[in-house]
């Protein structure tokens, strides 16, 4: 992410966060929103008319699809953003982890 210095993804990196999927939704947008990427639900055509599948893609580098299924629409956005919301928070932590400075300290060189 761009900025992690920033409300709505703190909150989504700290160690008290969880998971709530009826604000995932309202939670994924304000992300966007405030980390600048966009995103798109695409509806799949299903044989069972009980099931609803669809498809985010989220237009983050790269460009991720997750998959989301439910009984109505809702629940499929709601499956699927919160997927996408796993998934950005494990990108983000593994970037902030691969960037941190490593600081060394030379080795000894022994003298004979």
């Amino acid at each position: 992410m761009k900025n992690t210095d920033l409300p709505q993804i703190k909150t989504l990196l700290s160690d008290d966060y969880q998971e709530n999927l009826n604000e995932s939704i309202e939670f994924f947008e304000n992300l966007a929103q405030e980390q600048n990427f966009t995103f798109e639900y695409i509806q799949l055509p299903t044989i069972d008319q009980n099931s609803i599948q669809l498809l985010l893609e989220v237009r983050i580098n790269p460009i991720s699809v997750f998959h989301g299924h439910g009984s109505t629409f809702e629940l499929a956005r709601q499956s699927s953003t919160n997927l996408a919301l796993k998934y950005i928070r494990c990108l983000t932590k593994q970037q902030q982890y691969s960037t941190a400075n490593i600081t060394t300290t030379p080795l000894l060189q022994t003298t004979n």
